[in-house]
């Protein structure tokens, strides 16, 4: 788990190579060493006439399927088709404090 958020946390602060090594998991520590997990997600959003609405994600529903813009940078995927599909498992979140020097 921590080297996929190690991955994550580079990919987020633009970093290009995001494989990590032995220095990424000295330098990456979970604030209170925990990861906490969550029943389901609640996603609040502005529709396109400027309402405010949200959506409640619950993987335990028969509707736990997604559909997410695709990276636009991976253009053999975009031929394909400009989404990706997904289906949710699980929710988590950590603080994480990222210490490279």
């Amino acid at each position: 788990m921590i080297e996929h958020l190690i991955v994550r946390v580079k990919s987020r602060l633009g970093l290009e190579d995001t494989a990590y090594t032995s220095d990424d998991l000295r330098a990456f520590t979970l604030v209170g060493g925990k990861i906490y997990a969550h029943q389901r997600l609640q996603k609040h959003y502005t529709t396109y006439d400027l309402r405010r609405e949200y959506d409640t994600l619950n993987p335990q529903s028969i509707t736990n399927d997604v559909m997410v813009l695709a990276d636009d940078s991976d253009e053999s995927q975009m031929e394909i088709s400009p989404f990706w599909y997904a289906r949710i498992i699980s929710f988590f979140h950590a603080k994480v404090k990222w210490n490279d020097e």
